[in-house]
């Protein structure tokens, strides 16, 4: 497949390695800042990190996504929605 949607789908591939749960809290909110990084350099557009971020963060965040958003699916849920859904699974009671 040739053309801009194969150029867009190799610039979104490039390496950024999937979250590990080990990392806790403060893991994932360095990791989702660095997921927009790697977003911002690419130049992916606000309504495809939603679903960049399902296929970058790795099995295990996808997990704890899935568990807090239940019975919902996470691809229902906004980027910020999914991203808090993570964290409130590391910290439900912040503060």
């Amino acid at each position: 497949m040739d053309g801009p949607n194969s150029t867009r789908i190799s610039l979104y591939q490039a390496s950024l390695e999937q979250f590990d749960a080990q990392w806790g809290s403060e893991g994932w909110e360095q990791w989702t800042e660095r997921f927009e990084i790697f977003a911002d350099a690419r130049k992916v557009p606000e309504a495809d990190r939603r679903m960049l971020l399902l296929n970058h963060c790795g099995p295990e965040a996808y997990r704890l996504m899935r568990e807090a958003v239940a019975p919902d699916k996470p691809s229902t849920k906004s980027f910020n929605e999914r991203v808090q859904a993570v964290k409130d699974k590391f910290d439900p009671n912040p503060g």
